[in-house]
């Protein structure tokens, strides 16, 4: 973590890796949080995938193996239960057993959604923040930042997100001058 104190001996560059690094990092723990809640819910079932663990490292680990085999697999799932969803005018007979199911299984796919965009969201945090090392002459963080995410939309909207998302900002993973830096650089 980059203290912003030093801000004059720290280059720009650097403390803009860290605040983009720190987004991703926010962002995957919010899939996360997703899979969780899914988990909790009975809508994923970790049993059969890995062991359980005990270090918290570990569990982030297999956190981001079901994370992964939820991406890899999202066409797949999606595939094996588009039959199973039905549409209101198309259930004749209601049964709540049915309703039920119906509905479980929309909340489960609005989850895969979710954690789909997020992981989406953090790949674009991890290859920005790979491109700002390229102005390592440049002094302004900000400039920095707006240099990497002009006419890049996804970077953009990424941006967007995070500076718009009261889930983000609930654990404070930024500093309140980290986050100015990204809201003046979202401005054109």
């Amino acid at each position: 973590m980059i203290n912003l104190d030093d801000k004059e001996k720290t280059p720009a560059w650097l403390i803009c890796d860290d605040i983009l690094t720190k987004c991703k990092d926010e962002i995957i723990l919010e899939a996360i949080d997703i899979l969780h809640e899914e988990v909790k819910a009975k809508r994923i079932d970790m049993q059969g995938y890995v062991p359980m663990l005990i270090d918290k490292s570990e569990e982030v680990e297999r956190d981001m193996f079901l994370i992964n085999n939820l991406l890899s697999r999202s066409h797949e799932i999606r595939e094996n239960y588009k039959d199973y969803m039905k549409t209101e005018s198309e259930i004749k007979n209601p049964d709540p057993a049915l309703v039920a199911r119906d509905e479980e299984l929309r909340k489960f796919m609005l989850a895969l959604d979710s954690i789909i965009y997020l992981m989406n969201l953090s790949r674009v945090f991890e290859s920005w923040a790979a491109d700002v090392g390229v102005f390592s002459n440049i002094k302004d963080p900000v400039e920095v930042f707006e240099k990497t995410m002009h006419h890049n939309n996804e970077r953009m909207e990424a941006l967007k997100f995070i500076l718009s998302s009261s889930t983000f900002w609930k654990s404070e993973p930024l500093s309140e001058d980290e986050r100015k830096m990204l809201e003046k650089s979202s401005k054109e």
